[in-house]
């Protein structure tokens, strides 16, 4: 497991602060892709090397294999950040082999074609005119073109990433759940051991799984501080505002940045060593800055002490 950065210090604070206000101004560009696509409709398709483009330049869409994988992909990546940074699969369960895989729309729905394999990304009946369309948000909608009704949403299918203005939790009318799910490995994104989700025994936190066994759990939600209880880290909250919602109809976390920091890039990832850690472009250093990580260490981790113990990470001799 890797080490996180000791955010408890304050100088640390003061420091990632100034870096991140300075930032800002270097992660977005002011210029506007007039010649690149953000959408696409009934008719066209997407095939190698041809990419959407959110309509401010944040992100992009289109096909990629991992490494050296030999593996096809549909994925979303950071448009203005050079070193690519996938926050979205959408074929991760079945990936292509054929070198050129076509994204369209087929009648009412988003598919992905390769050969005589057909992929379903979208699930519709509508039959109205449909297009799909890229946003600054990351997320990627098929909308109902005479109604701008959303028939789907990359939102409710996360990968390992977890965007501001995304949902961790469930729709209590649909049953659909929305969860993060690690890489298997970094050259193979299918699904991985690990995954972040709400506690089935306990709604009011989340719980990592590692396969179906409890790994870590973030504390009950704190209404009054807004964070989780094991979670200390979320107390710094001058950049990042989190909401635990519950009502009638769904039951899920998110969060969004503050204004002054708006044009930050930040995202919230389940990695392959089963820690999920708030991470943090910063534009001067060309680089990701963890904000704070869990679990932090061996004593984290669900019962990793057992019964009648204490933990002291420092004495053991073997990381995770």
């Amino acid at each position: 497991m890797d080490s996180p950065c000791n955010t408890n210090m304050p100088t640390m604070k003061l420091a990632l602060l100034s870096l991140l206000m300075f930032s800002c101004h270097c992660i977005r560009f002011s210029v506007v892709y007039a010649a690149e696509m953000s959408t696409i409709s009934a008719g066209q398709s997407l095939t190698g090397s041809d990419t959407l483009v959110s309509s401010g330049g944040v992100f992009e869409l289109g096909f990629f294999s991992p490494g050296k994988s030999s593996y096809t992909y549909l994925g979303i990546w950071y448009k203005g950040i050079e070193e690519r940074t996938v926050v979205w699969v959408g074929n991760r369960d079945l990936p292509f082999t054929t070198s050129a895989p076509a994204l369209a729309i087929d009648g009412a729905n988003l598919v992905i074609r390769g050969g005589r394999v057909t992929y379903r990304l979208s699930d519709s009946s509508v039959s109205g005119n449909v297009s799909a369309t890229l946003l600054d948000s990351g997320n990627f909608v098929l909308r109902e073109e005479s109604s701008e009704v959303i028939l789907w949403q990359s939102f409710d299918d996360p990968s390992d990433t977890f965007l501001p203005g995304m949902k961790l939790g469930y729709s209590r009318k649909t049953g659909k759940v929305w969860a993060l799910t690690s890489w298997k490995n970094a050259t193979d994104p299918s699904p991985g051991d690990f995954s972040l989700r709400i506690d089935s025994e306990s709604p009011d936190e989340f719980v990592i799984l590692k396969g179906s066994e409890k790994y870590w759990t973030s504390g009950l939600w704190d209404r009054d501080s807004q964070i989780f209880s094991s979670v200390p880290e979320m107390r710094l909250n001058y950049i990042f505002n989190y909401s635990f919602i519950s009502n009638r109809n769904e039951r899920y976390f998110t969060y969004s940045l503050y204004s002054s920091f708006a044009n930050i890039s930040s995202r919230l990832v389940m990695d392959l060593h089963g820690q999920i850690g708030q991470r943090t472009w910063l534009g001067t250093s060309k680089q990701w800055m963890q904000f704070w990580s869990q679990p932090r260490d061996e004593c984290d981790v669900f019962k990793f002490c057992g019964s009648f113990s204490t933990c002291n990470a420092r004495t053991v001799p073997a990381p995770l």
